[in-house]
């Protein structure tokens, strides 16, 4: 029986042995060097392959359908990657599932961006311009035909309508107004109700659900546009100092180059036609780079109020 043999001598075996060592050693060597030069962008360029999951919350755009799929629409094509608007009736909704990393992004209120970063579970990327500036007001306001109340005191035995729980000018500033006058917040009107959104207390109290209620200024502006005969049965007592307009965050964990992607498409949408249109149709002038200290005269009420 013929044996199987080498078709060379034990000097070409040593040889080939040689060669096959440093072609080993080259490889890992080739390996190491790739990884180290795709450091840092390696969880981008994994980030970029997967769809950009965006929360929003009715209390924050309202529930303009045709608005919200052109702006996902806008997004998509600018930052060449798959967008998912993932919409939910409460920004309690939209917090959990940032703080639980099944969102990428989220159009937060003021008060809840402050929550998720003073625990470093959401960073700050952009803050929307209104009127050139980023700061917004809470408003409170009455039925129109109420001429007699200039102050939230007034208001104390009325029914009261908030917006979501959430929101800084919507729920958390009247409350903290009510805490620093020493009123109890729990007792104070006959009746309280969250309504959900902005919109809803504007709603609420032209109907004649409620007496009074608290929103973002922007809302009511807004809607003074856009619904004219909403906003007229209703009017506006009191205004609150600035604070900054409610954010865009992102998960804690998202790489940098991500993060500044984002953040580029957002700052550049006013210099573009496309992106100036829904600019207007949202009724703001552009967004801002992260700049924590608009919210620090949020910060510093929160300690007053009930943790989200």
């Amino acid at each position: 029986m013929n044996k199987f043999r080498l078709p060379f001598g034990n000097g070409q075996c040593q040889h080939h042995s040689a060669i096959r060592v440093w072609a080993c050693a080259f490889l890992l060597s080739l390996t190491l060097w790739t990884a180290a030069w795709a450091g840092p962008d390696a969880k981008a360029q994994s980030e970029f392959m997967t769809p950009l999951r965006v929360g929003i919350t009715p209390a924050i755009i309202g529930d303009r359908y045709e608005l919200i799929e052109d702006w996902r629409a806008y997004l998509q094509r600018r930052l060449a990657r798959p967008v998912e608007f993932v919409p939910r009736d409460s920004c309690s909704e939209t917090m959990s599932l940032l703080r639980q990393k099944r969102l990428d992004l989220a159009w937060l209120s003021s008060s809840a961006y402050v929550y998720l970063a003073r625990f470093h579970l959401a960073r700050l990327l952009a803050t929307p311009t209104y009127k050139g500036r980023p700061f917004g007001r809470a408003y409170l306001i009455v039925q129109a035909s109420d001429t007699k109340t200039d102050s939230l005191p007034q208001l104390e035995g009325k029914v009261f309508a908030y917006g979501d729980v959430e929101s800084f000018a919507g729920y958390r500033f009247p409350r903290f107004e009510l805490r620093q006058a020493g009123k109890n917040v729990n007792s104070f009107f006959r009746k309280s109700f969250v309504t959900g959104s902005d919109q809803h207390v504007v709603e609420a109290v032209s109907d004649g659900l409620a007496d009074a209620g608290s929103l973002d200024g922007f809302i009511w502006d807004t809607l003074s546009i856009s619904q004219p005969k909403l906003v007229e049965a209703t009017r506006i007592v009191a205004k609150s100092p600035e604070f900054g307009l409610p954010p865009l965050a992102v998960r804690s964990d998202m790489s940098r180059d991500s993060a500044q992607a984002l953040q580029r498409v957002f700052l550049q949408m006013a210099h573009d036609p496309e992106g100036a249109e829904l600019l207007r149709r949202l009724n703001f002038d552009g967004f801002v780079a992260d700049d924590p200290k608009l919210y620090e005269s949020v910060a510093r009420a929160m300690p007053t109020l009930d943790a989200p």
